[in-house]
């Protein structure tokens, strides 16, 4: 028996989340294009830096509904939502507890969730670690106490998953399936652990930033064309708006992102590790690169 959560609410409020971040990313990267070097440039770059990350988290918390499913069987309760997945024994199952029958209301502490999407892992005396896989809080809720943890879910219908749970155990199992407990390879953790991976990343990001936010600074200042360009002399020969000096921070953080994500990809094999942290170097210094470009252009004005 297949069973599907409540999920209406989870994305009408993940789809506008979405929505929000989408545009302000675009907002915020159309006003960087624009090549006016403001005050406000740091808000632009904020956009743009948090609301990525951010993005994607609300982007994996949707496909996880879209994928989120309980199956009940004679021989166990499987669970998939996004990447995660569950292969429970039903003899493992010592009894179902529902969310009714509890005094307080189960719910993850503070974290990335949001109203019809109850993700996350909270320590409980009388229950464990326990795993929240589920759309609802309080009533609507399930839990499934096991060995040392207990898992969390909200059926659409609760007491008729509950007389279906107690039918199957009067059936029995036909045989015994091993426990599964799988969750998604998010190192994000484990890299942010690594100091020399960390100081690298955010090397790079901060020198670019600091780019961005100096030459912000310097803008009421410049005359209306700086050097863009020396020839064989050594002396300027191409001269343009401020504004263009915007274009090389803005390449600085394309080459940045693209440069993470190859770092990220080659991180993930222990093999290529070393050259993950090449890679990551190089995006650090072309930042150093891109700062003594933008000082020697301004020391020639």
């Amino acid at each position: 028996m297949t069973i599907k959560p409540p999920k209406l609410q989870g994305f009408i409020i993940g789809g506008l989340l979405f929505i929000l971040l989408s545009g302000g990313i675009i907002f915020g990267i159309l006003q960087l294009a624009s090549g006016e070097l403001t005050q406000l440039l740091g808000v632009w770059v904020s956009l743009v830096v948090i609301g990525s990350p951010l993005l994607l988290m609300v982007g994996y918390r949707l496909y996880g509904l879209i994928t989120a499913r309980y199956i009940l069987e004679r021989d166990g309760f499987f669970l998939q939502w996004g990447f995660s997945f569950e292969q429970i024994p039903i003899s493992s199952i010592e009894n179902l507890i529902k969310g009714e029958e509890l005094q307080i209301r189960l719910r993850p502490p503070f974290g990335f969730y949001w109203p019809g999407c109850v993700i996350g892992k909270k320590k409980v005396e009388k229950f464990g670690l326990v795993e929240f896989f589920a759309t609802k809080v309080g009533r609507g809720q399930v839990i499934l106490p096991l060995k040392g943890r207990s898992l969390v879910i909200s059926p659409p219908d609760v007491e008729t998953f509950h007389q279906s749970f107690l039918d199957i155990v009067r059936l029995g199992a036909l045989e015994e399936i091993p426990v599964k407990s799988i969750r998604p390879d998010f190192f994000s953790a484990r890299l942010w652990a690594d100091r020399l991976a960390r100081f690298l990343i955010l090397s790079g990001l901060v020198l670019i930033l600091c780019l961005l936010g100096y030459l912000a600074f310097r803008t009421p200042g410049l005359p209306g064309s700086v050097p863009f360009g020396f020839g064989i002399t050594g002396l300027p020969d191409t001269f343009v708006p401020p504004s263009r000096l915007l274009l090389l921070p803005l390449v600085g953080g394309f080459y940045w992102l693209v440069d993470l994500v190859i770092g990220v990809w080659l991180y993930r094999l222990k093999e290529d590790r070393r050259i993950a942290y090449v890679v990551w170097f190089t995006g650090a210094f072309l930042g150093v690169l891109l700062w003594g470009a933008i000082l020697h252009l301004l020391r020639a004005i």
